[in-house]
């Protein structure tokens, strides 16, 4: 309900000719279509006001916090029937920036209650309520139009009405037109509440139980990556099967593949018999012997036995 009250903004097009027409014929001869377009402008403030409405949800609820937007509109929109009569820049004020601050502010509320009551259905809560704020304009330009022109009189060739029935109207559909927001925001903002303490608790102890599991998983792969990636790699049956040895580049030791551009002594550090790993241990006998070790270097016996376990696990 209330999204289709403050998605009246895009009825704008729709009132542009009727409320030029009025200012130039009524108010101030000088007033054209294009001086309007500044109202949609100044409308357009409504991103910054919902920065407004989230802190006044956090500080006062969500209830009060969209009937503040609510009602901001609602005065905005029964105030501009008096500004049309008096002054240009009175209604650039009341239409325009006093329009899309209390817009602005009641749109981000009710959507972030939607989402706070379906959590798991975010997309089609705020996709429902969105609709609605498009959908506005369906509704409310014929009934616009009917107020204003129920006989359909047709525009000047310049666009500009200039019957004074018709103008008549025009200051009278914005007092129309406030109390019918006034009445559906009341309605609308019955139902605006945040969600009870346990349902939201229950939603958040499963979002973190999920989020935990997530972690587990992810530190389990990368555990067992940063234990098994390296034996794997130096063992015998990635040197044979992949053509992979252990070169040392700047102090520090990597894993590459032999190319032919490759000096002959990386060449000479591959072994010639590994392709059977079960055949290679017994016969050797001797871990050493079955991974080079470049010039000047120490075998560590922590790495030794970290790659002979490797070795006994792909062998059974």
């Amino acid at each position: 309900m209330i999204h289709l009250t403050i998605g009246t903004y895009h009825t704008f097009g729709n009132m542009l000719p009727y409320m030029a027409s009025y200012m130039n014929n009524f108010t101030d001869k000088s007033v054209k279509i294009e001086h309007l377009i500044w109202i949609p402008t100044f409308q357009g403030c409504f991103p910054f006001a919902m920065i407004i409405g989230g802190f006044l949800a956090r500080r006062f609820g969500p209830r009060i916090a969209a009937g503040i937007g609510c009602y901001t509109m609602c005065a905005s929109v029964f105030l501009s029937g008096w500004a049309i009569q008096h002054s240009y820049y009175a209604f650039l004020l009341t239409y325009g920036l006093m329009f899309g601050l209390g817009q602005g502010i009641a749109y981000v509320v009710a959507v972030s209650c939607v989402i706070n009551w379906a959590p798991k259905m975010v997309g089609l809560g705020s996709g429902i309520v969105a609709a609605g704020f498009g959908i506005s304009s369906s509704i409310f330009a014929p009934i616009q139009t009917r107020i204003i022109n129920p006989h359909n009189v047709a525009p000047t060739s310049d666009g500009y009405f200039n019957d004074p029935e018709l103008l008549s109207r025009v200051p009278g559909i914005f007092t129309t037109l406030s109390i019918v927001f006034f009445i559906m925001q009341c309605i609308g903002l019955v139902f605006i509440c945040d969600p009870p303490t346990e349902f939201a608790r229950r939603f958040l102890v499963h979002d973190c139980t999920s989020l935990i599991d997530m972690a587990w998983l992810s530190k389990r792969r990368s555990h067992w990556l940063a234990s098994n990636g390296p034996p794997l790699l130096s063992s015998g049956w990635a040197q044979a099967k992949l053509g992979l040895t252990r070169v040392e580049q700047f102090g520090r030791y990597q894993y590459s593949k032999l190319s032919a551009d490759d000096s002959d002594e990386q060449k000479n550090m591959v072994p010639d018999k590994l392709t059977d790993l079960e055949h290679s241990l017994k016969e050797e006998g001797n871990l050493t012997n079955s991974f080079p070790t470049p010039p000047n270097e120490s075998v560590d016996s922590d790495e030794l036995e970290i790659e002979k376990q490797a070795r006994t696990f792909l062998i059974n």
